[in-house]
Parts: structure tokens; sequence; C-alpha cells
């Protein structure tokens, strides 16, 4: 599968989707925004060489995710969440040393269901794609074209909103989109300035994500 837009199509999506989402929902709909900032605990699923996998040597890193969220409630439970989330993935590799941050610009969009408990704790629940483009690294992997900017995959969220403008989120992505070129350059942190091969690699990111937001 193959995103072949650039940073300026990207920004233009983004600008169009949240004016169809803004403005064109019914009158009888209820929109608000949400402050988003939290932690990511990130790592790549690695195959190598179509045989060799490294996962065994890769481990979690941790960053941040920060941004603003717009939701539309459909109804009376049901609700539209997107938004624009700075958000870090990557991984630590045990063998080499090497902690790869790749820094991305998220648009989520999840389709939910809010459950009330009480007045002031409501359970919420909400799934759906997400489409990112990387915008920084640790080692220049995106300018060197060691990696491919756009991502694309799967994502869901559960949580507890209390008191109405508080929540604490718990979710996942799954990077269904493969984000290695066909030759992957990798760094060898043992020997300095020198670098492993990889031929045919498949890397796709995966994190766990835990945030807090206010709504306004």
């Amino acid at each position: 599968m193959t995103l072949f837009w650039s940073k300026r199509n990207f920004v233009s999506f983004i600008g169009m989707f949240f004016s169809v989402l803004v403005f064109k929902a019914n009158a009888s709909d209820t929109l608000s925004f949400q402050l988003q900032a939290g932690a990511n605990f990130a790592r790549q699923n690695c195959k190598l060489v179509d045989v060799k996998t490294i996962g065994n040597t890769v481990s979690p890193i941790t960053g941040a995710n920060v941004g603003i969220r717009v939701e539309r409630v459909f109804g009376r439970d049901f609700y539209l969440n997107s938004g624009v989330i700075f958000d870090m993935k990557g991984y630590s590799d045990d063998t080499t040393g090497l902690d790869l941050r790749l820094y991305y610009l998220t648009l989520p969009v999840h389709l939910g269901y809010r459950y009330t408990l009480t007045d002031d704790a409501r359970f919420f629940t909400d799934l759906g794609p997400y489409v990112s483009y990387g915008i920084h690294d640790n080692h220049n992997a995106f300018d060197n074209k060691i990696y491919k900017k756009a991502d694309f995959g799967l994502g869901f969220r559960f949580g507890l909103e209390l008191i109405k403008h508080w929540s604490v989120a718990l979710g996942a992505d799954f990077g269904l989109l493969n984000i290695g070129k066909q030759e992957v350059k990798v760094p060898d942190m043992s020997k300095k300035g020198e670098y492993q091969f990889y031929n045919n690699a498949h890397l796709h990111n995966f994190c766990l994500a835990t945030c807090l937001l206010y709504r306004f």
C-alpha cells in the first residue's frame, strides 16, 4: 500500500477534513474541542530480508503526544472524534544501541460511544483509522529516505471522562503501512560512522499511548 502525498497535500487534507467536520454538521449535533497531552510507548515490528526477524532485540521507547482534538456528538451517545496530534514513534535496538525517534503529525478519525456511569463520570471508547506524516527524526532517517514519511494504520482508545471537562485515556495504534524503503541503512552504534544494510525490510509502527484531555 502506498501513500503518495507531500507535506503540502497532507496539510491541505487536514484543512478540508476539519472544514467538513466543523461546518457541515446538523444543527442538533454538539461540537467541542479537547487539548491533549500524554506519553507514547512505541516500538516497531521489524522483519528484515524476508526471513530474519529482529523483534527480540527491539525494545519500546518513550516519547510524548500533544495536540488538539475536535469532537462531534451524533444523537445522545455516539460521536466522531478527530484531531491533529504531534507524537513520537520509533524503537530502541538492544543489539546496536540505536534509539530511533520518529516524530509525526497524526490525524486520527475515530467513531466512538460514550456510556454514562454517574452524573460526573462517563466511560468512552472509540476506534478508527489514522494517517501520519513524518516531520523530523533524530538520525535523518526521513531526509536520507531510509524511512517513508507517510504512515497509515488503525487505532483505538478507551477512557473515563470526569466532571465534564477532564478525561483520561489509554489507546494503541497499529501501523499497517510498511514504512521501510527497499534497502534500509541503519546506523551501527557499536561502530561509529558505519552502517548496517538490510534489503526488503518490513517495518511497521506500533505504540501504546496514555493521555490527559481537557474539553472546552
